[in-house]
């Protein structure tokens, strides 16, 4: 197993993230068989699944996001509307790692408080 300080490292760290200066994360492409059940019922924490165009493109970032993840299995098209979409200050992060390496950050998010302002 994995520790939290190793954790935090090996992705958070990665893509220069504090995991203190993250409120609400929108994980954008991961199916919910991917991720622990606990990231699910984390307020922190919002999902959506499809990695259909046609649905993403409708969907707006909800209030209080302050980072977007996005998993490989998103199309260039979406991301580029997504960046488009984004309020200011809203943090993309590409994880072109795949899904294992997303959970390794929700769980540093997880275990680590947020501090507005931070």
């Amino acid at each position: 197993m994995i520790s939290q300080k190793k954790t935090f490292s090996v992705f958070a760290e990665e893509h220069h993230i504090d995991p203190a200066t993250v409120g609400k994360v929108l994980v954008v492409g991961g199916r919910s068989t991917n991720f622990p059940r606990q990231f699910y019922q984390n307020s922190r924490f919002i999902f959506w699944e499809s990695t259909q165009p046609s649905t993403l493109r409708r969907k707006r970032i909800p209030m209080g996001v302050t980072h977007v993840v996005i998993s490989r299995f998103i199309s260039h098209k979406v991301i580029l509307h997504l960046k488009k979409i984004m309020p200011t200050g809203v943090r993309f992060v590409n994880a072109i790692d795949g899904t294992g390496r997303i959970s390794e950050f929700l769980e540093a998010v997880d275990h680590t408080p947020f501090r507005k302002g931070s």
